[in-house]
């Protein structure tokens, strides 16, 4: 035990264990404290039972309520999720073009003040890219 470093090599594997001891340690804490939060979450939400009665709606079809299969009531559900997203994308796009009606007039006042000389353009490109010189 004279190599002094196997001696350093041992301290430094005795501290990387000391560390990884902490953090299991930790993490074993964290996990009891997460489960305890999770028993007390529990305890105090209590979400009541809703009745299964059908709502009162217009589109409601109490009369096949009990005789579609499952499988057609999931067919009826997506048609009508997709109608509703239909109506929204129709909405939108309508609500899209009214906007454009309106700031379209606003461009057509800037374009007739806005004039534009491509010959002065040029000149200008001209000078901001000419070469650099130290005189």
């Amino acid at each position: 035990m004279d190599n002094p470093i196997v001696i350093g090599l041992l301290i430094v594997a005795g501290v990387i264990y000391k560390i990884y001891e902490s953090f299991k340690e930790e993490q074993s804490k964290a996990k009891l404290r997460m489960e305890k939060l999770k028993k007390q979450a529990q305890k105090t939400i209590n979400i009541p039972e809703l009745p299964n009665k059908p709502t009162h709606r217009k589109d409601f079809d109490f009369a096949n309520t009990n005789t579609l299969s499952k499988a057609e009531r999931i067919n009826k559900e997506n048609a009508d999720a997709t109608e509703k997203y239909e109506r929204r994308k129709a909405m939108a796009i309508k609500q899209r073009k009214e906007l454009k009606m309106q700031i379209k007039p606003e461009l057509e006042i800037l374009d007739d003040q806005i004039s534009f000389d491509l010959r002065q353009a040029i000149i200008q490109q001209a000078i901001l890219n000419r070469p650099y010189s130290q005189y």
